[in-house]
């Protein structure tokens, strides 16, 4: 049976507790149980079981059928703190744009890590930011060298060491390729903030090379990622496979798909960008 990390420490949990079971009763009454009762090993293990990593809105609309709207209805709005984002130059073909803020689909991750909750939200000033739920501090900031319009996604990879298990995946505009080289979707460590592989959305048809879409984390060792390019891409999870390629850490690919025919091709010359999230209903992705 294969257990995801929230199961294993839910099950934890109940185990142990079980075992703790009879110190906790004769303290319940009164029956002057030390705390020495329960072992060293258990309590410092129940404590690293409750401040565990739990992914509480981990992509673009909470889940991979994009259908995530939050819980119960609002009734009203009231400000408790702001965040400045900044402003950020780019180019939309030679023009150029000045933005400010988040973009239209910059909705932030939640991520319980460790005992403490935190936001990551990239930003029109070229940084992915993570954000102290509580404080409201910056802990780090990571500049892709554009602007970043859309959500990140957010999984946990087994395969790497602790400090780089929790990936956080997130696309940006070109940052105006050079040499052809357009590294706009990268995967960036959440505890330190520091970049683990960039994809090289490569020049097609479609006339952009930005990413502004939110990948899936499928599950099976794979994450899907829709480029601009209109390639569809179908990476390893595993962060441990990624290799050098044209001068920079890139993932490994399993495999593309042409999100666009011909046909489009001829009707649309090269406005065949992807720029909407995929989602998932069981086998299929749209």
């Amino acid at each position: 049976m294969t257990l995801s990390r929230r199961q294993f420490q839910q099950f934890s949990l109940q185990f142990f507790s079980g075992l703790l079971l009879p110190s906790v009763v004769f303290k319940a009454f009164n029956f002057n149980v030390p705390d020495t009762t329960l072992p060293d090993q258990f309590q410092a293990l129940l404590r690293s079981i409750s401040a565990g990593t739990e992914l509480l809105i981990p992509t673009y609309l909470g889940n991979p059928q994009r259908r995530y709207y939050g819980q119960g209805i609002p009734q009203g709005v009231n400000i408790l703190q702001k965040f400045p984002l900044g402003t950020g130059v780019t180019y939309v073909g030679k023009i150029r744009k000045v933005w400010s803020g988040a973009g239209w689909t910059g909705q932030p991750t939640i991520t319980r890590d460790q005992g403490r909750i935190y936001l990551v939200i990239g930003a029109y000033d070229y940084h992915l930011r993570k954000i102290d739920f509580e404080t409201n501090q910056e802990i780090w900031r990571y500049n892709f060298g554009d602007v970043i319009k859309g959500s990140s996604s957010i999984y946990l990879d087994e395969t790497a060491s602790p400090a780089n298990q929790i990936v956080i995946l997130q696309g940006s505009r070109t940052g105006r390729p050079k040499n052809g080289i357009a590294p706009s979707f990268r995967a960036i460590s959440f505890r330190t903030g520091e970049e683990l592989w960039k994809l090289n959305i490569r020049k097609m048809a479609s006339y952009s090379q930005d990413n502004d879409s939110t990948a899936l984390d499928l599950e099976d060792g794979r994450i899907f990622n829709a480029g601009e390019n209109g390639i569809g891409y179908f990476l390893n999870r595993s962060t441990q496979k990624a290799s050098l390629k044209s001068g920079m850490m890139q993932p490994e690919i399993l495999g593309e798909v042409k999100l666009y025919s011909p046909n489009d091709q001829k009707r649309h010359g090269g406005n065949l960008v992807s720029e909407a999230s995929p989602a998932r209903w069981g086998d299929r992705l749209f």
